[in-house]
This record gives structure tokens, C-alpha cells and sequence, in this order.
């Protein structure tokens, strides 16, 4: 069966379902039934590469549910879309005019800074890592998988994040100086809002650390976490990302240093220098070694051949607070379960026997007690030292993370865990916007 229905089915459909009486189930029955497709969203589903922005929606979102006595709206992925039109096309906007005002922005954000795109390790004699590798198979896909990297080609997007949608998704309410494109890649058919489309080529974006690394810019943070001031290496940056946000639609106008947590824990890590000691003796956990990979990655080269370390414009307090958030995700989603914890490791359903048998071991691994009970110890203290109640979070993927459970439960429905005494010791609930069937639906779907 075709991935995608074409257009006039999908209409037809659409409109039988409108003609109809949707029997809406609640959020208990859908754990039950994972298999259904969601249909209406109560926060902002994510859309491609959306999820440093629909992150901060939801946050905003969740605080006006959280705080009011108002019933939760439930939009489709339509009616979202229309919703945030405006944000997206800002957020388009911002991109267009950094590119072609600043340099340093496109040698950073688009040209990998020298090298430092998507597994780009190698050896001093300009071998790529793989080739000559001798150490198990284990550690050379937490190197290739975990080593920061700030840039990702991907296909026929030819302006800055545009905004792809599945052919599913259909548009009706767009500003009408916008154009409304299709292409096609990979079999499949997209809608495209604005731009001049090429389908024979990639467009390079940010990505992962070069997102985070934009995001504390946009902060006024640099590279070692310290505060800028005009004279310093990336002040001017910093400032045209702030220029190119404020007064627009931009999500980031709502992102502070108050509710980001990744500079929360690297301001208590600053602060608690034997705490953070701690932290990094407990970070990597079975196969998932980031800590590891980071600090094995400064061994190694850019394919121009600069070493890694002097071209990171990222060290270490920022990075370590990038994976322990990361951890923090990866141990809540093992603690809902093992097809949780596959899709936020973005794992292939599809994959071997022998992948499937070690992702197997690294959950049971993850899911034990033993092993967890040294990494809870240091998340508690942490945790102690929290300032806020709900944070923004942005660790290669961004969600909402929230201590306020008996208000969530309140309003949404338990989350059901395989690991209840894991989740417990954790503490928090994630606000998801894209592993909709894995975790807590947050949506309701149709019959």
C-alpha cells in the first residue's frame, strides 16, 4: 500500500469523516490502541525540522493550560499548521537574512564551519575514521553517532527550513503574497510554503549542536557558556540573531535564559564544580556513551584537516549540558517503554535481528535499577537546585519538560509506564511533538 493517498482520496475521505460523528476516544483508550493514527493535536505536532520552535509554542501553550480553568483545544495537523503559518515564515524570514548579512553566520550555520557536518571524523592523514577503525563496533556508532556536529544536508529544501509537509497535510489558510509549491523526492510528494524549488539538490541547515549553539547565541551566551560583551568573538553574531527575531513571529521571542534548561544545568555545573565532576562519571550508559564520544572526537580531524577541538566553537560546559539533557530524555522514554525508547533514538523498526538483539540489551541495560541508580543519585541533587517548574529543552531534539505532574495528570490523563519506579525517581513529564504513537498522546484520534 502506497505511504501516501493521493489528493482526491484524501479529500473524499475528508469529507465523509466531517459528514460523520467522530466518536473521540480519551487519552486511556488510545495507550491501549497505539496502532490508530492521531488525528487531533492538544499542543503543536512537530513538522520536519520544526522542533527548536514548536518546543517553545508548546511551552507557551502549556502555561496557559496549566494556569487557566480552560477546556484543552484539539486542532489537526491542518489546523496547526494554519495556526503557525506566521511563526514559520518568520522563522524563514530570520534564516534568509542571516545568510545574506553575515559571513561568519553562513561559515557556522551552513558551511560546517571548516568541516564539521554530519559524522565528518577523521584521521590526521585525512583518512575517514571507519576505514582504519579498531575498536569495537559498539564505540565507533556512539562516536559517529554521538561527536557534535552542527550541519545536515537534506533533499530539496532550497530556502532556509522550509517548511515541508507531507502530501497528507493539506493548506487552506496561507497568506496570499506566499506561493504554494509541490516537489517530489524520494517517491513522495510534498507541499513546500514559499521558495523556488530544486529537486535535484540539497539545501545544508543547522542542525543538532548547531542549532543549540544559534539558540544560546540568540541568548547572548558563547561558546564556553559565559555571558558576551561587545570585543568578544561572537557578540556581533550574536546581536544580528537577536536583530533578525525581535519584533517578528519568531518562537525564540520566548525563549530566555529563565526557562532554557540546558543553561540551567550549565549554570548549576558552573557553580558546583564537584557536581559536575559527579555528572560525568554517570552520563554514558551502556552503548549510549556521549560524554565519551565528545571527548574522543578532539583526537580527530575535519576533512580539511583541522583538528576537531580548535574548530568547535563549543566546549565543554555547554556540550556537557546538551548530553546530560539528552540522557534525561533517552531514560524517561525507557521508562514508558521499549518502543519509546526506540523512537526517540530514532532506531529503524525495520532494522536486523542482530541491531534489534543489541538495542534489546541496551534497553533491559537502561531499564535495571543497578545501572541507573548512580545517574538518579547526581539528577536528584540537580534537581534541588532547579529554579523553575517547566523548562524549554533543546538537546538535538526539542521538547517541554514539566515537574508539574499532578496538574498534567489532572488535565491529560496518567502517563502508563513498563517502569514506574524509573519514572518516579525521574520526576518530570515531557511535552512530545513528534514520537506521537511511542509516548504519551497528548492528542485524541478518530474511529
Amino acid at each position: 500500500m502506497m505511504r501516501f493517498i493521493s489528493l482526491f482520496i484524501l479529500i473524499f475521505f475528508t469529507q465523509v469523516a466531517l459528514a460523520s460523528e467522530e466518536k473521540i476516544l480519551d487519552i486511556q483508550e488510545f495507550i491501549l490502541k497505539k496502532e490508530k493514527t492521531p488525528s487531533q493535536y492538544a499542543f503543536s505536532p512537530q513538522l520536519i525540522n520544526s522542533c527548536p520552535f514548536v518546543n517553545i509554542m508548546n511551552f507557551d501553550l502549556w502555561q496557559k493550560y496549566k494556569d487557566s480553568n480552560e477546556s484543552v483545544n484539539y486542532f489537526t495537523k491542518k489546523e496547526w499548521l494554519e495556526k503557525n503559518i506566521n511563526a514559520f515564515l518568520a522563522i524563514q524570514d530570520s534564516e534568509l537574512y542571516l545568510r545574506k548579512n553575515s559571513n561568519e553566520y553562513k561559515e557556522i550555520f551552513v558551511n560546517a564551519l571548516n568541516g564539521l557536518g554530519e559524522k565528518e571524523l577523521y584521521t590526521e592523514n585525512g583518512e575517514f575514521i571507519e576505514e582504519n577503525w579498531t575498536g569495537s563496533v559498539e564505540d565507533l556508532i556512539s562516536l559517529l553517532g554521538y561527536a557534535p556536529y552542527f550541519t545536515k544536508e537534506v533533499p530539496c529544501v532550497s530556502t532556509p527550513l522550509s517548511v515541508i509537509l507531507p502530501e497528507t497535510v493539506i493548506l487552506s489558510k496561507i497568506p496570499t503574497n506566499q506561493a504554494l509549491n509541490t516537489v517530489t523526492y524520494a517517491g513522495e510528494s510534498h507541499y513546500v510554503v514559499s521558495g523556488t524549488l530544486d529537486p535535484g539538490e540539497k539545501q545544508t541547515i543547522h542542525y543538532s549542536m548547531g542549532t543549540y549553539f544559534k539558540m544560546l547565541l540568540y541568548l547572548g551566551i558563547g561558546g564556553e557558556g559565559e555571558n558576551l560583551k561587545k570585543g568578544d568573538p561572537y557578540f556581533k553574531l550574536s546581536s544580528l540573531i537577536k536583530e533578525s527575531i525581535l519584533n517578528t513571529n519568531h518562537p525564540w521571542n520566548f525563549l530566555t535564559r529563565k526557562n532554557f534548561f540546558e543553561y540551567e544545568l550549565m549554570k548549576i555545573f558552573e557553580k558546583d564544580e564537584d557536581l559536575f565532576k559527579k555528572a560525568q562519571k554517570v552520563i554514558d550508559i551502556g552503548s549510549l556513551k556521549p560524554w565519551w564520544a565528545y571527548n574522543e572526537s578532539k583526537k580527530y580531524f575535519t576533512k580539511k584537516g583541522k583538528k576537531r577541538s580548535d574548530v568547535l566553537p563549543l566546549k565543554d560546559l555547554p556540550i556537557f549540558a546538551y548530553d546530560f539533557s539528552a540522557r534525561l530524555n533517552s531514560l524517561w522514554a525507557a521508562s514508558i517503554g521499549k518502543s519509546a525508547l526506540q523512537a526517540v533514538l530514532e532506531l529503524d523498526e525495520n532494522s536486523s535481528s542482530e541491531m534489534q538483539e543489541k538495542f534489546d540489551d541496551l534497553y533491559d541495560f537502561m531499564t535495571a535499577p543497578k545501572n541507573y541508580k548512580a545517574f538518579i543519585g547526581v539528577w536528584h541533587e540537580i534537581r534541588e537546585t532547579l529554579s523553575a517548574e517547566d523548562y524549554i529543552c533543546f538537546f538535538g531534539h526539542g521538547n517541554v519538560m514539566t515537574f508539574a505532574l499532578k496538574k498534567f495528570n489532572k488535565i491529560f490523563g496518567k502517563q502508563q509506564y513498563d517502569h514506574e519506579e524509573l519514572a518516579q525517581a525521574l520526576g518530570f513529564m515531557k511535552i512530545e511533538s513528534l514520537y506521537y504513537k511511542e509516548i504519551h498522546a497528548l492528542y485524541r484520534y478518530s474511529n
